[in-house]
C-alpha cells in the first residue's frame, strides 16, 4: 500500500510539472481508463489512483472501465482521446501478450503510450477452494493425474497473463486443467471463493 501511495505521489508531481509547463493543466476533468471489467485489481487501483490524483490536482479524475484483456481499454483510450487527458494503468504482461495472440491490433503499444510512472507489481498465485483434496502444488498434480480433464482454473479472460500461466503449468506438470475464461478476476474470483464441495 505504501509502494501505491509513493508512486500516485510521482504520478502527480509529473503531472504537476507538466501543469505548470502547460500554465493550465489540468483545465477540465481526466479521463481515467481502467482496460478491464470492475471489480478486479486494475479497477481497484484505478479508483485509488484517480482519488488521490483528484485530490491532489483539484480536477475530477473519471475511472471508465473497459473491459476486453485490456487491448479495447488500451487503444479506444489512445486513440479516441490522444489530448492528455486520459491515462490509465498499463500492464507489461498484457501489452506482451497481445502483440504475440493479436493479429491486428488497434494501437501500436510501442509508440501509442507515454509512460508516466510505476504504480504497482502483480503476481499471479496458484490458490483453491478448500474443498479440493490437494495441500500443495505436488499433491494438486497428482490430484490432476489422477483426474484428467476434470479439474479447471479460472482466469480474467482469454489471453490474459492467468490463463497463460495456467497453460503454462499444465505443460510442465504434464497434466490437463482445463481453463474457464470469466468477464473478469472479480466473477473468477467468486467462482472459486463459492465452488462448493469437491467431488
Amino acid at each position: 500500500m505504501n509502494f501505491i501511495l509513493r508512486a500516485i505521489t510521482a504520478l502527480t508531481r509529473l503531472l504537476s510539472i507538466s501543469a505548470y509547463a502547460q500554465g493550465t493543466y489540468p483545465a477540465k476533468p481526466i479521463r481515467f481508463i481502467a482496460p478491464f471489467a470492475p471489480g478486479g485489481i486494475a479497477d481497484t487501483l484505478s479508483r485509488l489512483i484517480s482519488q488521490k490524483l483528484s485530490e491532489s490536482l483539484g480536477q475530477s479524475v473519471l475511472v471508465e472501465n473497459r473491459g476486453c484483456r485490456g487491448q479495447r481499454g488500451n487503444g479506444g483510450g489512445c486513440k479516441k482521446y490522444p489530448d492528455g487527458y486520459t491515462i490509465g494503468p498499463g500492464s507489461i504482461s498484457t501489452h506482451a501478450i497481445n502483440l504475440a495472440l493479436v493479429p491486428r491490433m488497434s494501437y501500436d503499444a510501442m509508440t501509442d503510450f507515454a509512460p508516466i510512472t510505476v504504480v504497482a507489481n502483480n503476481y499471479n498465485l496458484l490458490v483453491a477452494n478448500p474443498s479440493v483434496p490437494a495441500k500443495d502444488v505436488r499433491e494438486l498434480v497428482a490430484l490432476a493425474k489422477s483426474r484428467p480433464g476434470e479439474l479447471s482454473y479460472g482466469s480474467a479472460g482469454i489471453g490474459t497473463a492467468a490463463h497463460l500461466a495456467g497453460k503454462m503449468f499444465n505443460s510442465m506438470a504434464g497434466v490437463s486443467i482445463t481453463h474457464v475464461p470469466y468477464r473478469g478476476a472479480a466473477l473468477g474470483m467468486s467462482a472459486l471463493i463459492g465452488g462448493g464441495r469437491f467431488s
